[in-house]
């Protein structure tokens, strides 16, 4: 069990995203839960503290009435307790499928030659997260723990420290933080260095991810660590290891419900006596979607007393369609699929 904190202490999530997302159809506003396992892995929370969230909606500006506007801001603060920044569908581009996914993404998973180094998209992601300070900025209680999350953010951190010095933030990086011979590879190494120590707290999901970061810090900050510890202008910054979990209660009792297990006896009825191999994924190169088809065609080739006996379903969630690299991603596994559709498939 969660135990709350005090009454007069807040915790300010501030995100890329909401935990829900806004949609308009027909002039009806409508909200959904947002995909992505930062989402997913903190919207339980409100279920134990006093919280608010801040962050995108998911719908650019241009693409809003200042009737819906007002209406999604006001649903948002009233039914989901969460504050939603303005981006334009030019900063969506240049700030979330330019700098985050294109830059940051691809380098922080070791894959270098999809690195975009783009000084206008570097100058927008400055400007978006000056954005999200100012919507946060009116805010924040003296008594707020604030809690940045992930790369689209590294700079908010620092933002906040310049104009409220005492209060408590913290800043956990969701996916891994390279080695320093990679890092460095970033023109802007030093601004997200500088960013992201304006925190008290960094958290990483492994023991690896936090020793690049320190290593990182003494490279190009120059400065040590003593246990995890960085002493900085008076002040002293944790860096430490809180490897993410679920809701497990949650998940559980979700496998019990009649309509899922219903479904399941339905599942089991249909295969008689088939093998189902099943992968949920979101569609990303750092997945290894292709290898695993790869591997699956190899297991057939290698063994055809499987063949009309064994299936593989591919649950893949459609990702950052608007990425080059994505979309060649995409064109890759429909081909794989058709591949092993035409060779293997049975009539049966």
């Amino acid at each position: 069990m969660i135990e709350p904190i005090g009454d007069s202490e807040r915790i300010i999530i501030v995100a890329n995203r909401l935990s829900v997302s806004a949609s308009i159809t027909e002039n009806a506003v409508e909200f959904s839960q947002s995909m992505g396992g930062l989402a997913t892995g903190l919207s339980s929370l409100q279920e134990y503290y006093q919280m608010l969230w801040v962050g995108w909606c998911g719908i650019p500006r241009e693409e809003m009435s200042d009737e819906q506007h007002a209406l999604i801001e006001q649903r948002l603060k009233d039914e989901y307790r969460s504050i939603a920044v303005d981006l334009t569908q030019e900063e969506v581009q240049q700030f979330y499928l330019g700098f985050c996914n294109n830059t940051i993404w691809p380098l922080f998973h070791y894959f270098p030659t999809y690195v975009d180094y783009s000084h206008e998209n570097f100058a927008t992601y400055e400007r978006v997260n000056q954005a999200y300070f100012e919507r946060l900025r009116p805010h924040i209680r003296p008594d707020d723990i604030i809690w940045v999350h992930d790369y689209q953010l590294m700079l908010l951190p620092q933002y906040i420290r310049d104009e409220f010095p005492d209060v408590r933030i913290g800043f956990f990086l969701h996916i891994p933080f390279p080695s320093y011979e990679m890092f460095r590879l970033l023109p802007w190494r030093r601004e997200l260095m500088d960013g992201v120590l304006g925190a008290d707290l960094v958290g990483f999901h492994t023991y690896d991810y936090a020793r690049h970061f320190l290593s990182a810090v003494r490279r190009i900050v120059g400065l040590d660590n003593h246990l995890g510890r960085i002493a900085l202008e008076g002040r002293t910054i944790g860096v430490d290891v809180f490897p993410m979990g679920i809701d497990y209660e949650r998940y559980a009792k979700a496998s019990q419900q009649p309509e899922v297990m219903e479904f399941i006896d339905k599942i089991d009825g249909s295969l008689d006596e088939q093998h189902l191999i099943l992968s949920v994924d979101r569609l990303d190169y750092s997945k290894g979607i292709p290898n695993r088809l790869w591997g699956y065609r190899y297991f057939l080739e290698q063994h055809p007393e499987w063949h009309g006996r064994v299936s593989l379903a591919m649950i893949v969630a459609p990702s950052r369609e608007g990425v080059p690299q994505y979309q060649d991603l995409k064109r890759e596994v429909d081909e794989l699929i058709s591949d092993i559709n035409g060779t293997f498939s049975t009539l049966d």
